[in-house]
């Protein structure tokens, strides 16, 4: 779009899906405005405008006529999405101070939604009044039917008209078929039949529906502030001198070090560079329990340190850790439109000139073909405007989305984008990479041999050599020793030789610690020893051989685990109609070890290429997920017809896949599966309950048994019962996988 330009503005005001409809509709309609799209989760805006054209003028005094307020971003919306991340806790307490034009208007206290503490005292104040008005109206109607007539006439007028300047603005652009035409058609017509009452009544209990909409509406969307407050507002920064000070949150730089007390939240992405503490993730990831981290090891940002003093090195940007993802992801989320969406949208702006045209038809045909009386047909037309008003229908699909999303937010499933949530649901095979996702993708030590019959002596040796090592399975060593309280040994001339392991002078004696290819290669295991490494090595494990002075004291056995829940989550799996398959690139005995017991079709050695075929394969017959954390499983997410990471997994893999499990738990999928299902059952219930009370009261209009104010009633009703509804599925807690 050369010939365009990209506009980007926060919207004040909007409190409801149907109001992102509407802003959306209307700018469509303006002419020299190419695309719009409103994210209504985020409150932003976005055009493409012609350059040259005067529709970007069109655009703000129309919007701020439709009742709603426009903020010029001054970033590109590209920027301004980023950016929206970087505003938390720290910006919403000094609002007042610090220029918020560039944050996201879901974060910041700006924000309608959230945070506009006087919308929120105020929100049923116009309901009260207009009920206060109507007693009276109805009191002075008693006395006086005439004055009470008028009474009701101006009450009715009043609050008409900010309806039907709504209706008017749209009608200049194009879309007459709008709600609030409906509204404006049906108000005039009652009074003109002399049923102003009615109409007082109609536009009383319109309100009302409008207003617990937008407050259903933010009560479904309400976790993403929760996710805002897990930063907090500073951090303890120790600089190069040792001295200390407090900054913002968002001004750590990678590589700051940053000191976090006992029960205090954590500030930022890092590694703990000194001490150890009991972490709780449990909001972030849905971890019941407290884990014990030391040095090197990981943490995120909004998690506790329960007991220790820890120093964290940070390795992301203060305005770019955990929490800010999730909220993006999150936001974007809840701001894109499924397929389901997207087609009640179709159909509602058919639906809609087709219940006008019906009650058009209503109103005329009986009195015109059959000398009905006019005053009493026009009513029942004026009723059908009403029962067809869209409001219920609209809502139904992105209500229970939103809910969905949010429901699986707390559960640390992230969802980046409506259409997953939708499709997960419908998948029939799970493909698992094996390493880092049905496995924990570290190796422990698993048995410890010694020729010479003395085991701790032998392991005594092997973690003193591998003390400064940096390979995996030196990490390994050295916290199994670290958690038998083996003491180390004074070590010389320690050294890593590449390709064949590691050795030190221990004693005044050489010990290595090698590969098995290499002490078969060097003559110093017999027979016997051999078969026993050779057996070991069929279980899948990894082995490392001991030499002391060149000869085979023992050897270490090394091996990957199933994560706890994997055998019981699959199983889960195959009773909710979901078949898994293991795609690895792992040798087949190692694979066959790790994973017997799982119900699951194994598919050992494989390269990313064949992976990627496998996954193409497979989705040409039936709908397939995939499941990984490595840079070669990427190709495979993508291809997928719903790519599923790990959140302990590559940034290649996270940013592929379209949902994320941040606590890397496989119990999670089963969760969001069972979830998925759960939303579009709410939809289908949502557009039933929606249809089915038009079509009830539609009958009843026709044979003359409902009066105007049953008729807004049932479209009101219908509409806050489709919000509460989608509400219930913020209640779901996910399985309890036995592990």
């Amino acid at each position: 779009m050369n010939d365009t330009k990209e506009i980007s503005y926060s919207i004040k005001g909007m409190d409801c899906a149907g109001c992102a409809n509407t802003i959306e509709t209307f700018c469509t309609k303006i002419k020299g405005i190419q695309n719009a799209e409103v994210n209504y989760a985020k409150s932003l805006l976005i055009i493409h405008v012609l350059n040259g054209s005067n529709a970007k003028e069109k655009l703000e005094k129309g919007v701020a006529a439709l009742g709603f307020q426009l903020l010029k971003n001054d970033l590109p919306s590209s920027e301004h999405i980023e950016k929206s991340s970087c505003c938390t806790n720290h910006l919403e307490k000094k609002q007042k101070k610090t220029d918020i034009k560039n944050c996201s208007p879901l974060i910041n206290n700006n924000d309608s939604h959230y945070h506009d503490n006087e919308h929120k005292k105020n929100i049923w104040l116009p309901i009260f009044i207009f009920s206060l008005a109507f007693v009276v109206a109805l009191v002075i109607e008693y006395f006086a039917k005439t004055i009470g007539f008028a009474a009701f006439t101006a009450l009715t007028l009043t609050g008409l008209f900010p309806v039907a300047k709504k209706a008017w603005i749209m009608a200049k652009v194009g879309y007459i078929f709008s709600v609030e035409t409906l509204m404006t058609i049906s108000a005039i017509g009652a009074i003109a039949i002399g049923s102003a009452e009615e109409a007082a009544a109609v536009i009383i209990l319109f309100m009302l529906g409008e207003t617990i909409e937008g407050y259903t509406a933010r009560r479904a969307r309400s976790g993403i502030q929760s996710l805002a407050s897990l930063l907090p507002e500073q951090a303890l920064l120790i600089k190069e001198n040792g001295s200390r000070i407090t900054i913002p949150t968002s001004d750590i730089q990678i590589d700051n070090l940053i000191e976090v007390k006992p029960s205090e939240r954590i500030p930022v992405d890092g590694v703990i560079h000194t001490g150890m503490s009991y972490i709780d993730e449990s909001l972030l990831t849905g971890e019941s329990l407290p884990i014990n981290k030391s040095v090197g090891e990981k943490v995120i940002a909004g998690s506790i340190s329960t007991d220790g003093n820890i120093i964290i090195k940070a390795t992301r940007l203060g305005i770019d850790n955990t929490v800010q993802k999730m909220i993006k992801m999150v936001e974007e989320a809840q701001g894109s439109k499924s397929r389901s969406m997207r087609s009640i949208e179709k159909f509602s702006r058919i639906y809609t000139p087709i219940v006008l045209l019906l009650g058009t038809l209503v109103a005329v045909l009986p009195p015109l073909l059959f000398s009905a009386p006019w005053i009493e047909w026009i009513y029942r037309g004026l009723t059908i405007l009403l029962i067809g008003c869209p409001c219920a229908l609209v809502i139904s699909t992105p209500a229970a989305i939103a809910s969905g999303i949010t429901a699986a937010t707390k559960l640390g499933i992230l969802v980046k984008n409506a259409s997953a949530i939708e499709i997960i649901g419908k998948v029939t095979k799970i493909a698992f990479d094996k390493t880092g996702t049905i496995t924990y993708g570290h190796l422990k030590v698993k048995d410890i041999i010694s020729f010479k019959n003395d085991e701790n002596k032998l392991f005594q040796l092997i973690a003193s050599v591998e003390e400064k090592s940096t390979h995996p399975l030196a990490k390994a060593i050295l916290v199994d020793a670290q958690n038998k309280n083996i003491s180390l040994l004074a070590v010389h001339n320690a050294k890593t030789i590449p390709g064949i392991g590691a050795s030190a002078i221990i004693n005044d004696q050489e010990v290595l610690v090698c590969s098995p290819v290499y002490a078969i290669q060097q003559g110093v295991l017999d027979t016997q020893q051999e078969n026993q490494i050779r057996s070991t090595q069929l279980e899948g494990k990894t082995i490392a051989v001991v030499l002391l002075e060149r000869n085979a004291i023992g050897f270490v056995s090394f091996s990957d685990e199933l994560k706890s829940e994997a055998k019981n989550s699959i199983l889960k799996l195959n009773k909710m109609g979901v078949r898994s398959v293991i795609l690895t690139g792992d040798n087949k005995i190692s694979t066959q070890a790790i994973t017997s017991g799982l119900e699951a079709e194994i598919i050992a050695e494989l390269l990313p290429e064949e992976k990627l075929s496998h996954i193409k394969n497979i989705s040409k017959s039936e709908k397939i997920a995939m499941v990984g954390d490595g840079i070669n499983d990427a190709p495979a997410i993508a291809a997928a017809d719903i790519g599923i990471a790990m959140g302990a997994g590559t940034d290649v893999a996270v940013d592929t896949a379209q949902i994320v499990i941040s606590r890397n738990n496989i119990s999670a999928i089963v969760d969001t599966i069972e979830l998925s299902r759960k939303t579009m059952k709410n939809i289908k219930q949502n557009i039933t309950l929606s249809i089915g009370l038009k079509a009830i009261f539609l009958f009843l209009t026709i044979v003359g048994e409902t009066q105007l104010w049953m008729a807004i009633l049932a479209d009101t009703g219908a509409t806050v019962l489709v919000t509460l509804n989608a509400i219930r599925l913020l209640k779901y807690k996910g399985n309890k996988i036995k592990v």
